[in-house]
């Protein structure tokens, strides 16, 4: 996921068949928000990703005062902390889509949902590959 996509990668080795179904998704700040044919709307919070960010903000800031005295330290330090930032909203974010996938996996093709289905005629999705869609800018 970056900040105007959400890719969800799927992998199958079996014939192309009609989908059963449908979904589409909005990507916000806070949230995922799905649109599924016969369930109706689920959202996927994110306000977990948002914490790792603030909590990782503070540890920064905290840092960032050491640099003037302890410059190395500062240095090891904000790398330590930013590559478990990294590693951590990483997790969080391979953890949601692959719950997403796995709640898909009977669904054959995927849709953005603000792009409506005039946008995207004819851009199936079968097999292997990715599907992403622009943010709603929330």
């Amino acid at each position: 996921m970056t900040d105007d996509r959400l890719y969800i990668t799927f992998k199958r080795s079996a014939e192309p068949r009609e989908p059963r179904g449908w979904s589409a998704f909005d990507v916000n700040e806070a949230n995922v928000t799905e649109v599924r044919d016969g369930v109706g709307i689920i959202r996927y919070d994110l306000r977990g990703l948002y914490h790792v960010h603030r909590a990782y903000e503070e540890k920064r800031r905290r840092i960032q005062a050491l640099r003037r005295t302890h410059p190395r330290r500062s240095r090891r330090l904000m790398e330590k902390y930013s590559k478990r930032e990294r590693n951590r909203a990483r997790d969080f974010l391979h953890k949601l889509t692959t719950r997403i996938v796995r709640e898909l996996a009977g669904l054959a093709e995927l849709r953005d949902r603000l792009g409506g289905p005039e946008r995207h005629k004819g851009e199936d999705c079968e097999g292997g590959g990715s599907a992403g869609g622009r943010s709603g800018g929330g």
